[in-house]
């Protein structure tokens, strides 16, 4: 596969909105991770209310607002969309003017978990025995009125595709992203990205049964670590044809591997993230001793960090190794968009934000950094994305 460059970048997630002003927050170490309630949410969510009154999900990483619509010939259709589009479509936004981007030539590609705020909404209507909904409103039910819109406000008229594999969808979205670039020649760019609100009862109901949750902090690799935490985000980037065009980064390779021993834990040994990393640092015709800087997945699970920690220690031993979701809790969908643009702005500005929380490292042969901790001469980094059912991806990434 030929390199592609990261042109474009928008995020929005509880760090703030905007790349830049997330990527300063991240650095001073600041978390949007905080204790919540679900009162306010009992009467927007009546067909949840018995279930919200007693909802075992303590802290989550929320917005601190949604964003304005930052279109305003789109006002107007701005309130009939799900809070999830709306978030999906100001990263987009966000990323496009980022990118400069003139073409309508243009592929989108979106992962998302679904409109779960509006068809709450709906369960209460026909909780309630009502046959009538707004129809403007209705259309957020269909899982790809994400991309439709999107290509729809922005003219774009290449292909427009959701995608899911649970918690790797950012990076599946990048390796279709990739491939497209490839092999269509009438294609400029394509558009990767995803947003998720899975702070919702049926979000909620669904990790929280799964024994997914922690009831504190998001600890990644650290020994206390218990679990994840649930953060709103979205993200996107703008991906084009290598060329002389300034870029945050390249991204050299994506790969996959899976090893579905389990519903939801990877192998027990790893072999699954090995090989995804192996795979992609050979595609990307570099050697594992030039990869200097990883991003993990590392959700804080007791299970999962341990497994990623000592695969990449195996094939990558010593490395610096961070993990973003202890400062903006498990974005779900768009995680590997967020974070993959986390490490693109690491190699732009040679630095990385530390390990939110830790204290004791869960291993030994790996470098975790505590505090901000600057990468000299560093030009290529690996990202991990995981997921249910033993499904491992990593990107190579490489800045000139």
């Amino acid at each position: 596969m030929q390199p592609i460059s990261i042109t474009g970048i928008g995020i929005v997630n509880s760090l703030g909105i905007g790349v830049e002003r997330t990527w300063k927050n991240l650095l001073h170490n600041e978390s949007g991770i905080k204790n919540i309630t679900w009162d306010d949410k009992l009467d927007q969510d009546f067909y949840f209310r018995d279930y919200l009154k007693k909802c075992p999900v303590p802290v989550g990483a929320p917005l601190a607002h949604l964003p304005e619509c930052p279109i305003p010939e789109f006002e107007k259709d701005w309130r009939h969309l799900d809070p999830s589009i709306q978030i999906a479509l100001h990263s987009t936004w966000q990323a496009v003017t980022n990118a400069k981007l003139k073409s309508k030539n243009v592929a989108v590609i979106f992962g998302s978990i679904g409109s779960s705020h509006t068809r709450s909404q709906g369960c209460d209507a026909m909780s309630r025995g009502r046959v009538k909904f707004p129809p403007r409103k209705t259309l957020n039910f269909e899982l790809g009125h994400m991309t439709a819109i999107i290509s729809r406000v922005f003219g774009f008229n290449g292909p427009s595709l959701m995608v899911h594999t649970a918690c790797s969808t950012g990076l599946t979205a990048m390796d279709y992203a990739q491939r497209m670039l490839e092999t269509d020649p009438e294609i400029d760019a394509v558009i990767v990205g995803g947003g998720d609100l899975p702070l919702e009862a049926t979000s909620a109901f669904y990790f929280s049964n799964l024994q997914a949750l922690t009831s504190t902090d998001c600890r990644p690799f650290d020994k206390q670590r218990s679990g994840f935490v649930l953060g709103e985000g979205a993200g996107a980037m703008v991906l084009e044809r290598k060329s002389s065009k300034q870029s945050y980064a390249d991204i050299l390779a994506v790969a996959g591997v899976t090893v579905g021993e389990h519903e939801t834990s990877p192998d027990h040994a790893g072999e699954a993230a090995q090989q995804a990393a192996l795979k992609a640092i050979k595609s990307a015709n570099i050697t594992p001793d030039q990869i200097e800087y990883i991003n993990a997945h590392a959700t804080g699970t007791v299970v999962g960090d341990i497994i990623e920690y000592n695969a990449m220690k195996n094939i990558l031993p010593g490395r610096t190794m961070s993990a973003n979701k202890g400062h903006i809790g498990h974005t779900i969908c768009s995680s590997g968009i967020i974070e993959t643009a986390y490490t693109a702005l690491a190699l732009r500005d040679q630095i990385t934000p530390p390990v939110a929380y830790l204290s004791e490292e869960c291993g030994q042969g790996m470098y975790l950094p505590k505090e901000t901790q600057s990468l000299t001469n560093t030009k290529y980094a690996i990202k991990n994305n995981y997921a249910f059912g033993g499904r491992s991806m990593s990107v190579v990434l490489g800045k000139e």
